[in-house]
């Protein structure tokens, strides 16, 4: 059975985007766009007037590979209040909307979500950072985001203590 499925690789940084989105154009342009259609007959003179459909010749078609996909199937994500709403048109996803994503994309409303799992990471490549498996069952969040959060409450929490130190503190009486 072949479908068409999302499969989220894990994070890659923001340059990827544009180089992304020029390779799609580029492969749209070189590929889909040279596709020569080709008739029955020899370009007959009343040829602009003929109703029939071109046929595109197979060489000029291009060639889709299987790709396997190791992964969890995941529905799309419940956003909180503290999330701001996705924005399909500039390319910003908050959260994982799958029908807002595949409806962006041209696919069909019943699109599989997969998130793919790596047990092998090769570390000579930073990039995509996956979840790790065992953190991928248990929580959406990435490993990376619980260190920065600790980080930032426990930063938070001192800049509080001092505050409240200084404030608190009795006053020297001066003679």
């Amino acid at each position: 059975m072949q479908s068409t499925i999302l499969v989220n690789r894990g994070w890659v940084p923001r340059s990827w985007r544009e180089k992304s989105e020029s390779t799609a154009a580029d492969f749209v342009r070189n590929h889909l766009t040279k596709a020569k259609p080709v008739s029955d007959e020899q370009n007959p003179w009343w040829k602009f007037w003929s109703k029939k459909t071109p046929v595109i010749e197979e060489e000029h078609i291009p060639t889709l590979k299987p790709v396997e996909v190791v992964g969890v199937i995941r529905g799309g994500e419940n956003p909180s209040i503290f999330v701001p709403a996705n924005d399909p048109s500039s390319g910003q996803w908050f959260y994982v909307d799958v029908p807002a994503m595949a409806q962006d994309m041209g696919l069909p409303e019943n699109t599989i979500y997969v998130e793919d799992v790596h047990e092998d990471i090769d570390r000579s490549r930073p990039y995509p950072v996956p979840k790790d498996i065992n953190t991928l069952i248990r929580s959406k969040v990435m490993p990376q985001d619980h260190l920065n959060y600790s980080i930032t409450w426990y930063s938070l929490s001192a800049a509080v203590t001092f505050m409240a130190y200084k404030r608190l503190k009795p006053k020297s009486v001066r003679r």
